[in-house]
């Protein structure tokens, strides 16, 4: 039996730049649905009208390379890793190569000085998730 390939994931957390407009999402969802299922990547954006909260998983090197892309984009700002790692385990998103809700709040998602939360950033988004209507 062949063995799993192993699955890298990557979740960060940023802001729309100032002066962008709510079309970037649009752009930016356009060129990821064009370009991810092609890479063998899948993941989920969600949009809260100011912030956004990506999860990337696919082969390392891909999401490596995506990631530096997105780290680069002027279109956001303070972006902040909130996990990466890599797992034996299937990809969670691999039927939304690049699924996107809005409206939904990130604040579960905030970095908090306030001691560790009972569940890591991973999976209070997986969480946050399954109760988003992706689309």
């Amino acid at each position: 039996m062949p063995k799993a390939q192993p699955v890298y994931r990557w979740l960060y957390l940023s802001r729309l730049a100032p002066g962008q407009s709510h079309d970037a999402v649009a752009a930016i969802l356009r060129v990821s649905r064009k370009h991810n299922a092609n890479l063998g990547i899948g993941g989920a954006l969600v949009f809260d009208g100011e912030r956004f909260a990506q999860l990337l998983e696919g082969p390392r090197p891909v999401v490596m390379d995506m990631a530096s892309r997105i780290a680069l984009d002027a279109r956001h700002t303070d972006l902040c890793v909130l996990y990466e790692g890599e797992s034996t385990s299937p990809m969670a998103c691999i039927e939304w190569r690049a699924g996107y809700a809005e409206g939904t709040t990130l604040d579960g998602l905030m970095p908090s000085s306030a001691g560790a939360p009972s569940q890591g950033p991973l999976q209070r988004f997986m969480a946050m998730l399954a109760s988003c209507d992706l689309v």
